[in-house]
Order: C-alpha cells, then sequence, then structure tokens
C-alpha cells in the first residue's frame, strides 16, 4: 500500500535534490565570472594605487634605498604572507608558496627598479598593455599592465590564476557544504508539514474505527480542506445510502411482522374450526376462509417485497426510453379478468400511438397495476374505469379515473402512507399500494397528484411525468 506521506516526501526531496544540484552548477558558473571580475578590478584599482604613489621618477640612488626597504621586511612577516598563503590558498593541484597579488615597475627600458618583496625576479608580462596571462614555471598569472607617459614608467600588477580558482571552489563547496547540511532539514520539515496538512485524514480514520457498526450519521466536513472534503461528502453519501438501506430492512421486518400477524392468527384459527367441525359445509366454509386468508397473505407478501426492491437508484441505473402506452396496454391485458369477474369496463382512452418518457419499464408496469388493481378493487360491479395518457408541451400525464367511493379530501395526503386504509373500506387489500405508486413516481422524478373526475364522483388518480 502506498503512503501518501513517503510518495511526496520522496517526490518533494527528489525535486529539490535537483533544484540544488541545478543550483551549485549554476554558482559554480556564475561564481567564477564574477571572481574573475573581482580580480580585474582590484589589478586595476592596485595599478591606479601605484601610479599614485610613484608619481614622479626616482634617482637610481632612490630607487636602491626603496627597493633595500622593500626587501628588507622582517622574516617573521615574510613568514606570515607565507603560511597564509599555504593555507589560504590552496587546491588539489597546487600549493600557492608566496603572496598571490604581486607587482613591477619598470623604467623606460624595461628594467625592474620596484618590486613586491615576494615578486619574482623575472618580468611578469610580456609588455602587452591591458589584460593577459602568462604562464612561467608552471604557474599561471592573471596580469594588468599599464604604462604612465609622465614618468615613463610601466606597472605590471599580477595575480596568481590559483587564486581565481580557489576562490570559485570555496564559493562553490561552501554552498555544496550547506545544501547538504539544510537537505535533511528539508525533509524533516516537509514531513512536519505533512503531517500536519494529513492530520485530518489521521483524525477522519480515527473516527470511522471507533464508530459502533450501526452509527451511520453523516462526518463533519467544516474543519476538513476542501481536498478532503469532496470525500467526506462522498463519504456521507454512501453512510446515507447505507442508513437508508439498513431503515428499509428493519421497516421491511415490522412490515411483515405487522401485517402477517393478524392474517396468520386468522388462517390458524379458520384451520382449527375446520379441524373441530362434524359437518362439511362447516369444514368447506373454513378452508374458503383459509384459502382467503393465504390470499391475503400472498397479495401483503407480493407488496412489501415490491416496496423494499424499490431502493432510490437501483431501478434507474436501468433506465432506458420507454413507451407509456404500449406498457399501459400490457398492462390492462394483465388485469382485464379482474375486471370481468366484476362486469367492468376498462376504456383505454389515448389518443397517440406512442408516448415515450425516460425510465425503467418493469417499476413503471408495477405502478400502473398497483393503480388499475386499486380502480377495480373499489369500484362496484358494473362500473366503468378509464386510463389515459395525455401528453402536453411540458408533462405526460398517465391517469386512470373510476366512478367509485373515492378519498375524502382531507385523507388524500395519508394513503400514501404504508398500511393506511379510509376507514368503511369493505374492498380487501394491504394499504401498501399507493405507498408502492408513490415511490416508483419518485424515483422517475414524477408526481402523484389525487382528485375527483367533472362529475364530483369516483376517483382521478394524475402520475405527471416530466416531458
Amino acid at each position: 500500500m502506498t503512503s501518501i506521506r513517503q510518495k511526496l516526501l520522496v517526490n518533494l526531496l527528489g525535486f529539490i535534490g535537483l533544484l540544488m544540484a541545478i543550483t551549485a552548477m549554476g554558482v559554480y558558473y556564475l561564481g567564477n565570472n564574477d571572481v574573475e571580475v573581482l580580480m580585474k578590478r582590484t589589478l586595476i584599482h592596485s595599478s591606479l594605487f601605484l601610479q599614485a604613489v610613484v608619481p614622479t621618477p626616482f634617482t637610481s640612488e632612490q630607487l636602491k634605498t626603496i627597493q633595500k626597504k622593500l626587501d628588507d621586511i622582517s622574516s617573521n612577516e615574510n613568514t606570515i604572507f607565507r603560511h597564509e598563503s599555504q593555507y589560504l590558498f590552496t587546491d588539489q593541484n597546487q600549493t600557492l608558496n608566496s603572496y598571490p597579488f604581486q607587482y613591477q615597475i619598470l623604467n623606460e627600458n624595461h628594467q625592474t627598479i620596484l618590486h613586491s618583496n615576494l615578486a619574482p625576479a623575472f618580468i611578469l608580462s610580456d609588455l602587452t598593455l591591458g589584460f593577459n596571462d602568462q604562464t612561467v614555471n608552471g604557474v599561471t598569472w592573471h596580469i594588468y599592465m599599464s604604462y604612465d607617459p609622465n614618468t615613463k614608467y610601466t606597472y605590471i600588477v599580477a595575480a596568481q590564476y590559483a587564486l581565481q580558482r580557489w576562490l570559485r571552489d570555496s564559493v562553490a563547496k561552501d554552498g555544496i557544504y550547506i545544501m547538504l547540511l539544510t537537505f535533511p532539514l528539508f525533509g524533516i520539515l516537509i514531513w512536519l508539514i505533512l503531517a500536519h496538512g494529513l492530520r485530518s485524514l489521521d483524525q477522519i480514520a480515527y473516527e470511522l474505527s471507533h464508530r459502533a457498526s450501526n452509527y451511520l450519521e453523516p462526518m463533519d466536513i467544516k474543519k476538513v480542506p476542501k481536498e478532503i472534503a469532496v470525500l467526506i461528502d462522498e463519504l456521507n453519501k454512501l453512510l446515507f445510502r447505507v442508513k437508508q438501506g439498513m431503515d428499509r430492512e428493519q421497516r421491511f421486518a415490522g412490515d411483515a411482522a405487522h401485517e402477517l400477524r393478524t392474517p396468520l392468527a386468522a388462517l390458524r384459527t379458520q384451520a382449527q374450526v375446520a379441524q373441530n367441525s362434524t359437518s362439511d359445509p362447516d369444514v368447506l366454509a373454513a378452508l374458503e376462509k383459509v384459502i382467503e386468508g393465504v390470499e391475503r397473505s400472498t397479495h401483503v407478501v407480493q407488496q412489501l417485497l415490491t416496496l423494499s426492491r424499490l431502493v432510490p437508484g437501483s431501478t434507474m441505473d436501468r433506465q432506458s426510453r420507454v413507451d407509456l402506452i404500449q406498457i399501459a396496454k400490457d398492462t390492462i391485458g394483465d388485469t382485464i379478468h379482474q375486471a370481468m369477474e366484476k362486469n367492468i369496463e376498462i376504456d383505454f382512452m389515448a389518443e397517440q400511438s406512442q408516448t415515450f418518457v425516460l425510465g425503467n419499464a418493469i417499476s413503471l408496469g408495477i405502478m400502473m397495476r398497483n393503480l388499475i388493481d386499486n380502480a377495480i378493487r373499489y369500484t362496484p360491479e358494473k362500473g366503468k374505469i378509464e386510463v389515459d395518457i395525455i401528453e402536453n408541451k411540458n408533462l405526460v400525464i398517465f391517469r386512470v379515473s373510476d366512478n367509485g367511493p373515492g378519498i375524502p379530501a382531507k385523507l388524500r395526503g395519508r394513503v400514501f402512507e404504508r398500511f393506511f386504509r379510509v376507514l368503511g373500506t369493505k374492498a380487501p387489500g394491504s394499504g401498501l399500494g399507493l405507498a408502492i405508486v408513490q415511490q416508483i413516481a419518485t424515483l422517475h422524478n414524477a408526481h402523484v397528484r389525487l382528485g375527483t373526475n367533472d362529475n364530483g364522483q369516483g376517483l382521478k388518480v394524475d402520475v405527471e411525468f416530466p416531458k
């Protein structure tokens, strides 16, 4: 299993290491240019300084006296310079054995008249004015030579190339050392930042691991980052669906126990009556009651199972473009024998040949069957039922109307409740038919409306589908 912390830490440290390497190369190459510019400026300033302190020609005696004083610098001072050079300006290829900056002053005959106390005896320059490089005895020198027309002196200021290389390498090494020292700090800092940023995930994991199995309340998303809030929101939706499923199972168990208790008790009673009866008519009457009870229980179980299967999203996952008129014709054909037993006439009034909606054909057939079955149950013998499909600009309406007793206006909101039945109703039923109709309509974004016919009698049920 991949760890987010480890993956981010490795990727970030790898990226930082790459940037550090690029930075080190940039410092090395750009630093070399900067050091070269610095040395050239230093050489120019040194040359100007020499011209300022040697403004006029000296006699040979004066020059000898000045040079003797330069040569007589104490041996301790020479030792200090030498030790400083060996300590400060050292690289793998060459150890500077003299102070890296030297100067020479030449007369008009190109003879050395003055020089720094550690300068070599030979002339460093090839007498080219400006900047030039010379390699003498394996030592490379950066040289700047200038000429003063007033004194007719030539001024040579030189610095060993090893000094430039040492400065360049020192800057690069110091930068690399600092990067190497800070790299682990970067790792620790990134780890702490990631730990703090992912703390909300740890809290969520802790909360989920310590939840009771039946505690399915949504989690709070106010204190979590936006990126995680999306995940928590989807998790809350899943918890909500799981809770609905558990509630539906509990409701089904409760409904089944509630609704089947009475018919099962009646079946037991009628079976006992048949068992204790001595005459054939009493036995036949008891058995008829048993058959009625079995039919009623079978109907209740079928309705309960149908209602339990109507899970939001389950049927609509298999949605398609379906023809309401064809489904209505098939449903009427399935229920016509029930109507014929009561001499009820069913008229199908649709004027169109086809009317399409987006939905699930099976669940729509169940909805139509419940509405037509209810109409047959509550319509008196020799009554009439009209089934119609009306299509207008915005809606497709499936309508079932009958000339039965209807439903009082004050009770129309309650008939969609499970097991609710209007008092005084003699027709057999479970009180689940309209609840199933309402559930299927909700799954199809449709609305169920109850009313009366134009003559003020019977019941008219409209299921309005969006066009």
